[in-house]
């Protein structure tokens, strides 16, 4: 437990949070093992039908995911990231991470608006009385408002595994039970990594597939696949990919303006060389 708290300090002194050094050192110590307590009568908002269940029995891990009232409530939640990371641990888990999405809204349609537009059919629970913070007496810090616990509720690391990768990596290598904090590496090969899109209408989107292939012995895992922009989209299938088998990633640059750019995407996976980078540039004219 000691090591994961260590690395968890790393990240967080190297990200741009706004506790220093003491304050954050202090805080993990505090909720390392925590047990958090949780309200009986929870009910999810948007089904009406859905009764929040902790029993420790149903899964050996649970993340909980808490959203106060303070300021874009919908903009914090990320719904459509979360998505994608609870597809990533039911693949690997086959469904035995339970996700508990507990809200304190100002405005419960905001979130119901949003919940429609991502399709996300998750159940999430509506803390009316902001009963759980005050059982728990969370920290001011969203970044702190995630965390991954143990079948007795207790808290194994904090952290939000959607906004940043080296986080997520320490979920994931959690939860799989792996013994320290790096999962197993394994290698591969990009058939491209500098993409030049040459001169084309700027008003045409662009496409390109590249190829990764895992060459090593141990079954390969994409983390987290970002890019600098919105223009700039990477799309693949969210899967494990054993030794000797290939995955496609399809970039799409969509260009703003007539410009030449230079753009990159980024690959989190668990290779020593991890993150990849792959470089785009083109002339949008």
């Amino acid at each position: 437990m000691k090591i994961l708290y260590i690395g968890i300090l790393f990240l967080f002194f190297s990200c741009n949070v706004s506790n220093n050094k003491k304050e954050i050192t202090n805080l993990i110590n505090e909720w390392n093992e925590k047990e958090i307590i949780f309200p009986t009568n929870y009910i999810d908002f948007i089904s009406s039908n859905k009764e929040l269940s902790v029993d420790s029995s149903l899964s050996n891990y649970k993340i909980l995911i808490y959203i106060d009232s303070i300021g874009c409530s919908s903009c914090k939640l990320q719904l459509n990231e979360w998505k994608i990371f609870m597809k990533q641990v039911d693949s690997l888990t086959n469904n035995h991470v339970k996700f508990l999405f507990i809200l304190h809204p100002k405005e419960i349609r905001e979130i119901k608006v949003q919940a429609k537009i991502n399709k996300f059919n998750y159940p999430l629970y509506f803390d009316k009385n902001d009963e759980l913070n005050k059982l728990n007496k969370f920290p001011s810090d969203i970044a702190f408002h995630t965390f991954l616990l143990d079948r007795e509720n207790k808290v194994i690391l904090l952290g939000n595994p959607v906004s940043n990768p080296k986080i997520k990596e320490l979920y994931i290598n959690k939860i799989l039970n792996k013994g320290n904090i790096q999962i197993d590496k394994t290698e591969i090969e990009v058939d491209n990594l500098n993409i030049d899109f040459g001169k084309f209408n700027w008003n045409k989107p662009q496409e390109r597939t590249i190829h990764i292939k895992n060459t090593g012995k141990n079954n390969l895992t994409i983390l987290d696949i970002a890019s600098s922009c919105g223009c700039t989209v990477p799309e693949y299938d969210l899967k494990t990919v054993p030794s000797g088998e290939i995955i496609n990633l399809k970039i799409t640059f969509t260009a703003e303006r007539p410009e030449y750019f230079e753009r990159n995407v980024i690959i989190h996976c668990n290779t020593k060389e991890s993150p990849i980078e792959i470089k785009l540039k083109g002339n949008a004219i």
